[in-house]
């Protein structure tokens, strides 16, 4: 033990400035390239903690027309057990149904908040998803109506510690057994919830009907050892049996597609998704990732081997005495292996304060943590790193000290370094730097020309919420009415769900010049006032009127509103005046809107159906009408968005309405939305300053043995007259072109990296290209900087203290 604490000592003692540099470049690379490990690994094993995760598959509904191909995630609920009934491979199915609110009101005791992760499903749930039970029973948790698991989280908000099973909670107004609490689900699985209903509760209606509308996730378990593939070859004959005469009367194709439950998250191409990760930004942090850690290891590698030509008198007293190339190497490797292992330690230990105390999921939209490897693989990953790391960057160090003979070091040109290797080192450096800052630079710009892309629509100054029960509905225009009466509301609209928050997904039938042609579209109910509160353009025909439209009663109007986006992807060249196909009715377009987003800024806007809004609900039976709810909107003046919240509560209570209403800035909302891009370029933002930081510290390093290692020469031209200036050129020219040149290459990688990544977005910016010589500047006033704070100091010493040194 002494001997080894001997050892430290001297490793720490013989230069402290080199060895802190050189620490401190490895460890910070080392500590953002565990970051983005643990990044990667994340994404990367979504969904593996089921047991059953290579049995389980969701199913998508894959279809086509002449005008349109769609493959959408969601289902019927009557597939399920049409295949589980025909097709022998399943084992055992679920279907989990998305309730057409963004958000349900828990009620108990005094408690009450808005819920968002909640679905309808069956008691299959627990035999297909692993789930760690904390109380209740999985046997017959969803069996009965109203019957609800809650997540701990959830049941810990609402019953504290205790065990609320056989506890009553209100949803949306209706009462509901806890029937079972399960443990949180893992942060990577990619369908998240805090609350299971039975599918038998009000308001719930289970369809059996393959052709009923996709209203949810189906998800199959197959039997052992099944091939995926094998599946189309099932698929042919139920295909026929059940689908093939409807889909061919209809002028379009189907087909059901499996898609792995691991794979989801990353590689499906399905629409109206759940939100998913992005395959190109996984790559890109685990590029990043990579590169950081090089630029560490060359720092290294660099500064190690300027360490060693400085020690060049212990090697050769070393050598004198009879040590050979083999001893001097292993000794010098195990300074490498002890480096190595202090940055690979203190960087868990700052991996572990920076993920536990540090809010780094805002950046990453996720929650990262050691947790996510067992302990033994902890120890694992963390042995390896070290190992890795340590033969990466103490390998050639240590060979190119052993192999060093006598006579070199005797010589005129003892303590020179290898040039072209040392120099291509710096340049892979600031290759790597330069590329990931200007592929962030190109990344920020396309952020930026999305943020500020025209919506199609205003969203400033709006109030949302939500008015639950659908026996509320007649009240609405009388409540909209006395919203109106204030002075700093100017316009209201309501709507079943506002676009951005969620929207019923279904397929239509509009008759083309032979044949039928189907449409998958996005449809909401508005009223009246709600493109105009919204300030949505319409390009052709009219807007609702509430005297020529009827919006109440089963005799409401068949007359309809379609974005831009519906008239290109159908097969008419003027779309007023013609009809289409939902279900058994017919609907006819009286209006198109311009385009607008409703979806994340980098997807193609999709055709979109604007229905009208009944406000009499009387023929529903009631307790269907105590699941649904509205979604007021409500633009106030700028700036008096606190009288506007106070009228409306007061509204409200005058109307007998006393439930907590959720009042939320349609600002906040889409800022929720829409903020992912701005992450990713936050982080490569910040990476890109720790590529510069690490890169800069081997320069200085590499500037600074430079200058110590010709101070006589730089005293003897100061004595002969040379300038600052002078001598700062005979330090840094040769650099300052190398680095120049390799920046050039950086920036022209980050070029076709950067297109590459764009190909995801369909709105996109073109590529400035006066960012690449932007950053090549960059490259050079960098290496400029860097050194001239050394050159300046040893021009400022008087150079008798360096000739006689």
């Amino acid at each position: 033990m002494l001997a080894i604490t001997n050892f430290v000592k001297r490793c720490f003692n013989r230069d402290i400035f080199y060895t802190l540099t050189n620490l401190f470049g490895l460890i910070l690379g080392v500590t953002c390239s565990i970051i983005l490990i643990l990044f990667v690994y994340h994404d990367l094993t979504y969904d593996t903690h089921n047991n059953h995760e290579d049995r389980i598959y969701r199913v998508a509904f894959n279809w086509s027309s002449s005008s349109q191909k769609s493959l959408s995630a969601t289902t019927s609920s009557g597939l399920g057990p049409i295949l589980e009934r025909n097709v022998g491979q399943v084992e055992s199915f679920v279907h989990f149904r998305k309730s057409t609110e963004s958000e349900l009101l828990f009620n108990s005791d005094n408690l009450s908040f808005y819920e968002s992760n909640l679905y309808t499903v069956g008691n299959k749930v627990f035999e297909i998803f692993s789930h760690t039970i904390l109380y209740g029973d999985i046997t017959n948790a969803l069996t009965a109506p109203q019957s609800v698991a809650l997540s701990s989280s959830l049941a810990n908000k609402y019953f504290e510690k205790e065990n609320p099973v056989g506890s009553t909670i209100k949803i949306d107004g209706i009462p509901y057994n806890v029937t079972l609490v399960f443990q949180d689900l893992p942060d990577n699985s990619h369908l998240k919830y805090d609350a299971l209903l039975s599918p038998t509760s009000p308001g719930y209606g289970n369809s059996n009907h393959l052709w009923s509308i996709n209203d949810g996730f189906t998800y199959v378990m197959m039997q052992d050892d099944y091939p995926q593939h094998g599946f189309h070859t099932i698929y042919e004959d139920f295909f026929e049996k059940h689908m093939a005469a409807i889909t061919r009367a209809g002028g379009y194709q189907a087909s059901l597609l499996l898609e792995p439950l691991n794979k989801i998250h990353l590689y499906s191409e399905s629409t109206s998704d759940l939100p998913r990760g992005n395959q190109s930004y996984v790559l890109i942090m685990c590029a990043i990732g990579i590169f950081i850690l090089l630029v560490a290891c060359i720092n290294y590698v660099n500064l190690s081997v300027v360490q060693a030509i400085k020690r060049e008198k212990e090697i050769k007293l070393r050598k004198i005495i009879g040590a050979n190339k083999k001893e001097i190497f292993i000794g010098y490797f195990k300074e490498s292996l002890l480096f190595s292992f202090i940055s690979v330690t203190t960087s868990i230990l700052l991996v572990f304060v920076v993920t536990t105390y540090l809010p780094i999921e805002l950046l990453f939209a996720k929650k990262l943590n050691l947790t996510i490897f067992s302990p033994g693989q902890l120890i694992s990953f963390s042995i390896g790193f070290w190992l890795l790391l340590a033969m990466f960057s103490g390998l050639y160090p240590s060979f190119y000290i052993s192999k060093i003979g006598l006579n070199n070091m005797l010589s005129s040109d003892a303590g020179a370094i290898n040039n072209y290797l040392t120099k291509a080192l710096i340049g892979f450096q600031f290759i790597i730097t330069i590329g990931v800052v200007a592929s962030s630079i190109l990344m920020y710009l396309q952020v930026q020309y999305l943020t500020e892309k025209p919506l199609g629509f205003s969203a400033s100054n709006k109030l949302v919420f939500k008015l639950q029960n659908g026996e509320n509905f007649p009240r609405i225009p009388s409540i909209l009415e006395q919203l109106n009466q204030h002075t700093a509301i100017q316009q209201t609209a309501v709507t079943n769900n506002t676009p951005w928050q969620g929207s019923f997904v279904t397929a239509i039938e509009l008759p083309g010049i032979d044949k039928l042609h189907s449409m998958e579209i996005n449809r909401t109910d508005i009223d009246s006032n709600f493109v105009q509160t919204m300030a949505i353009n319409i390009v052709e025909g009219r807007d609702f009127d509430q005297t020529r439209d009827n919006f109440s009663g089963q005799n409401m109007s068949n007359n309809v509103l379609v974005n831009r986006a519906f008239v290109e992807a159908s097969t008419w060249d003027d779309a007023i005046g013609k009809s289409f196909m939902a279900g058994q009715r017919k609907f006819t377009v009286i209006g198109v809107v311009e385009g607008f987003h409703f979806q994340d800024l980098q997807s193609k806007i999709s055709p979109y159906v604007f229905y009208p809004f009944n406000f009499d609900l009387s023929h529903f039976p009631k307790n269907y009408l105590q699941s649904m709810s509205a979604q007021l909107i409500v633009h106030h003046v700028d700036g008096e968005s606190a009288d506007a919240i106070q009228h409306i509560e007061q509204v409200l209570a005058e109307n007998g309405i006393h439930e907590n209403i959720n009042i939320k800035n349609l600002d906040e909302i889409l800022a929720v939305k829409f903020d992912v891009n701005a992450n990713q370029t936050l982080l490569m933002a910040l990476f890109s300053f720790i590529c510069i930081c690490i890169s800069c510290l081997g320069l200085l390093g590499l500037t600074g043995y430079t200058i110590e290692r010709r101070s006589k020469e730089i005293g003897i031209r100061k004595v002969l007259g040379a300038t600052r200036s002078q001598i700062f050129l005979l330090i840094n020219n040769k650099n300052i072109a190398l680095i120049v040149i390799c920046s050039a290459v950086g920036a022209t990688l980050a070029h076709f990296g950067v297109s590459y990544w764009l190909e995801s977005f369909y709105y996109k910016d073109e590529i400035n290209f006066m960012v690449l010589p932007l950053s090549v500047s960059l490259g050079g006033i960098l290496s400029t900087l860097t050194t001239a704070l050394l050159v300046f100091k040893i021009t400022n010493i008087h150079p008798s203290e360096t000739l006689y040194k």
